[in-house]
């Protein structure tokens, strides 16, 4: 309970945000644009068992 709080605490007021925040911010903005913008492009392209095996796919890489 102690580890967690005092964790985040420390990391924030050491980096105001330099290390942490370009290193999430390019992930979410990578990860959300490739997802569904590949997401419903390959369902609507490939037939009905091509978009089965990308949702799997996306899933797995997602996850």
């Amino acid at each position: 309970m102690t580890a967690p709080p005092p964790a985040t605490s420390p990391q924030a007021t050491a980096d105001p945000g330099a290390p942490a925040d370009p290193m999430a911010t390019p992930a979410d903005t990578s990860d959300a644009p490739v997802g569904p913008s590949a997401a419903p492009a390959e369902l609507s392209a490939p037939p009905a068992d091509e978009p089965f095996k990308s949702t799997d796919q996306r899933g797995e890489m997602l996850r």
